[in-house]
């Protein structure tokens, strides 16, 4: 879940993330559970939320008690966007990457400037995508105000955080481009071209 734009008082918090954007992402870090989502907009069959378990047994990621090891060892995480919630979500993935020596992406907005990236980001994180072309969520009428970052606590996590940009959309050019470098043949240039 997340919030393309900051929302006002009472506004909508359940963005999904686009399959795009979550596929790059899964494929990169594989993902066990979905941290933060509820029944309709789950990415993973592992989720934490508002109808997980049936809410026979509620899950909720920010319990302190939760045990995020005991199902699995990769998270996918996108938090809700309000002011509040940045520092709350940030610092919970922070503490629970390190306390249960697990990965946890999360997506939110790149706002460097913030006082809570530079509590819990900064020096904290493994790293760092700064995600290119700005991210439309599911449900959303207009692309991100802001552009996105994902962000990786995890075990092994070094004093410097290292940053990285990403492109996590294909444009139309780029099959051409990975024909010309010898990245891939032409036959599959082709076929990603007719993709578009």
């Amino acid at each position: 879940m997340g919030f393309p734009v900051e929302p006002p008082n009472g506004g909508r918090q359940d963005w999904g993330t686009p399959d795009e954007l979550f596929s790059f992402l899964d494929g990169i870090y594989g993902f066990d559970v979905d941290a933060a989502a509820n029944d309709s907009n789950h990415k993973c069959s592992t989720w934490f939320g508002p109808g997980a378990a049936g809410d026979i047994f509620p899950i909720d990621a920010l319990d302190p008690n939760l045990d995020w090891a005991f199902f699995g060892k990769t998270f996918f995480l996108n938090w809700p966007y309000g002011r509040k919630d940045n520092p709350v979500w940030a610092e919970m993935a922070y503490r629970m990457a390190m306390k249960h020596n697990v990965t946890i992406v999360g997506l939110c907005f790149a706002r460097f400037e913030t006082e809570w990236w530079e509590d819990w980001v900064d020096g904290k994180a493994r790293e760092v995508l700064l995600l290119r072309p700005r991210v439309k969520f599911v449900g959303a009428k207009h692309t991100a105000q802001v552009p996105s970052a994902a962000i990786v606590w995890g075990p092994h996590s070094p004093a410097h955080t290292q940053y990285v940009t990403m492109r996590w959309k294909m444009r139309k050019s780029d099959p051409v481009r990975r024909w010309e470098a010898g990245i891939i043949d032409e036959k599959e240039a082709l076929r990603l071209l007719e993709a578009f």
